[in-house]
Parts: structure tokens; C-alpha cells; sequence
């Protein structure tokens, strides 16, 4: 059980550099009277898995060649394209998903070889941002899933 606490005109989604909301977000009132669309814990696409440590070490002799991955979903009837959008690290750092697409009611593995984005051992983020850049679904994973060698987390 949580208790969270905001203004009823702070935005869901805002800008890191000056916390003004970002074009397109909804605020704390439109959610708490069910305004703007669906409820923000329901996404059309989710992170559903991450390879965040393949095994043998990477950029090692011992490398199996399985880049880190990222799983995506899309819930809904209809193909996805994914123009604009990407995934984030925990340092902010990004993997454009521009060129790909994911069917209705089919997942996306997303290879991260050759990207800026990286899967921490010790831990971190993984957020999905949307063309407008608001985040669509992000999740976490601990030091104990960063250190389990070929294993795919699941959130």
C-alpha cells in the first residue's frame, strides 16, 4: 500500500531539464477523474522481459555473441510502428526503435549490440518512451537478476 501526494495540476510526464510538462501529458486531476484516455497502469505496449547479462563476459574471448535484449509486447489489435520511440537507461541513455514495428498481440526482441543503451549488472532501469517522448511503461530489475548470467528477467 502507497500514499503519494501532488498538486492537482502537476503534469504525469515532464521535461528533465526544467520539470515543465512535456506537450500531450495528462495531469493528477485528469487521472484521478478518469480524463484523457485510458489509466496510466494500462499500456498498449510493455516490457515484459530484458537478457541483462548474456553469458560470458561481454566484450570477452568467452562472449556467446547473445547481445543484451530487451522484450516488448503489444497488447492491442493492431500493428505498432515505432517510429520515434525508443528505450532508456538509467543513465539516459537511448536505443532509437525508428524502422521497426511490432505485430497485434506479437512481441519485439530488441538486440541493444552496437547501442549506447546498456543493461547494468549491478541493477537499473529500462523505460519505453513513445514518439511524443512521454513514457509508456518502464520497469526495474535488481543486482541479484543483473548477475544471473543467460537468464532472461521477466517483469
Amino acid at each position: 500500500m502507497a500514499f503519494f501526494l501532488a498538486f492537482q495540476s502537476q503534469a504525469l510526464h515532464t521535461d528533465d531539464q526544467t520539470g515543465h510538462a512535456l506537450p500531450g501529458s495528462r495531469t493528477f486531476e485528469d487521472v484521478v477523474k478518469k480524463r484523457g484516455g485510458e489509466e496510466p497502469e494500462t499500456h498498449d505496449l510493455r516490457i515484459v522481459g530484458a537478457l541483462i547479462n548474456p553469458e560470458g563476459g561481454e566484450n570477452q574471448p568467452t562472449h556467446t555473441g547473445r547481445p543484451e535484449s530487451v522484450t516488448l509486447l503489444n497488447r492491442t489489435p493492431n500493428i505498432v510502428l515505432l517510429n520515434g520511440w525508443a528505450l532508456v537507461d538509467k543513465n539516459k541513455e537511448r536505443q532509437n526503435l525508428d524502422g521497426l514495428s511490432i505485430e497485434a498481440g506479437g512481441i519485439l526482441k530488441v538486440r541493444l549490440d552496437g547501442s549506447p543503451m546498456t543493461l547494468g549488472n549491478s541493477g537499473g532501469t529500462i523505460t519505453l518512451l513513445d514518439e511524443a517522448g512521454l513514457k509508456v511503461d518502464g520497469v526495474s530489475y535488481t543486482k541479484k537478476e543483473g548477475k544471473q548470467a543467460g537468464w532472461t528477467a521477466v517483469f
